[in-house]
């Protein structure tokens, strides 16, 4: 992979993600129907901190068979690499304040001084892993 500009990463990570909410509006469901659809393994659930996100292309084939949407953009990579854009580029609140060992008020003080950018998609929250790494 080559190295993505911030605006880049932010970019294909609402491409490749969608939040719970995201995913409610596209299927036209309850936020219940999309955790029990999560549930039975019918969309990939992914942890992220506090939050959870899912596939895109899972969500969009589900509402295409639903007759909720026409048609997507199937040129998508495959799940496995979307994970390791995720991986790559963002790092989870608690992994970056076990990096930088570190209060989460000091943290929180990193944001507030623009020293680390923060993202949210949702109830995920993401910080970009080259920030984290520069402070350490």
């Amino acid at each position: 992979m080559k190295n993505l500009t911030k605006k880049e990463q932010q970019k294909i990570l609402d491409q490749y993600f969608l939040s719970t909410t995201e995913a409610m509006t596209l299927l036209h469901v309850t936020r219940s129907a999309v955790g029990n659809l999560g549930a039975r393994k019918h969309l990939t659930h992914i942890p992220w901190g506090s939050g959870v996100l899912y596939f895109y292309e899972e969500v969009a084939k589900r509402a295409v068979s639903l007759g909720k949407m026409r048609h997507y953009n199937e040129n998508i990579p495959s799940k496995d690499k979307q994970l390791q854009f995720l991986n790559r580029y963002f790092i989870s609140k608690e992994k970056a304040l076990t990096l930088l060992n570190i209060s989460d008020n000091h943290f929180y003080y990193l944001i507030l001084r623009n020293k680390i950018t923060r993202l949210r998609k949702g109830s995920a929250v993401f910080y970009f892993r080259e920030e984290i790494y520069q402070l350490i």
